[in-house]
């Protein structure tokens, strides 16, 4: 494959996974289920089959477990290989979670792209609303696409970690992630990559 048809394939599953994403958030909340917990999903550019796997953290505590939890994603990424990743996460859920200092919760879905050799990322913040007159109804605003956009604590630690491990053995890693409780979907060869992107409830 040459490099403009593996970028452009590499971009394609990026935004499917945008997509469903997106998608996966508001069924999710329509629905009572709770909201996206962070989540990473990780990318080989120069594979046939970009989309490598997503993570999903371990149950954590709020406060510093929290945000050692959701750091602990960038591990998760560099034992994957993952030269690209997409984080997604509900900023109320984020913010609850691991307890930061902050004077007002924003409602809003977040996703930033990101590549390791790269110093840079991009944001998307596509905020919402909800109403509940007949049942939980979610309303979708304006999305706003920021490079380089300020990032919570736990996030720029979890593209830091990734970005800066080098693992000579990154299946044992991941048996502890496993082990520990961190939640990993591999796709499997020949079916779609697009079913759940990682929720955590």
């Amino acid at each position: 494959m040459n490099t403009d048809r593996r970028r452009d394939a590499v971009l394609a599953s990026v935004d499917r996974q945008r997509r469903v994403i997106t998608q996966t958030a508001t069924t999710l909340i329509e629905r009572r289920l709770g909201v996206l917990s962070v989540v990473v999903h990780c990318f080989d550019d120069l594979a046939a089959e970009p989309y490598l796997a997503r993570v999903a953290p371990r149950a954590y505590a709020r406060g510093d477990d929290g945000f050692e939890a959701i750091a602990q994603l960038g591990l998760a990424a560099a034992a994957n290989r993952a030269t690209r990743v997409l984080l997604a996460w509900d900023e109320r859920r984020l913010q609850l979670g691991t307890g930061g200092q902050f004077t007002t919760i924003s409602d809003g879905l977040v996703l930033v792209d990101a590549v390791r050799v790269e110093r840079g990322h991009a944001v998307d913040w596509r905020p919402y609303t909800v109403t509940d007159q007949s049942g939980p109804r979610l309303r979708w605003y304006a999305s706003d696409h920021i490079s380089n956009a300020a990032l919570p604590a736990p996030i720029n630690e979890l593209l830091h970690r990734w970005r800066n491990t080098e693992l000579r053995e990154p299946a044992t890693v991941l048996l502890q992630m496993d082990i520990d409780g961190y939640r990993f979907h591999v796709p499997s060869v020949g079916t779609s990559t697009t079913d759940r992107p990682g929720i955590v409830m």
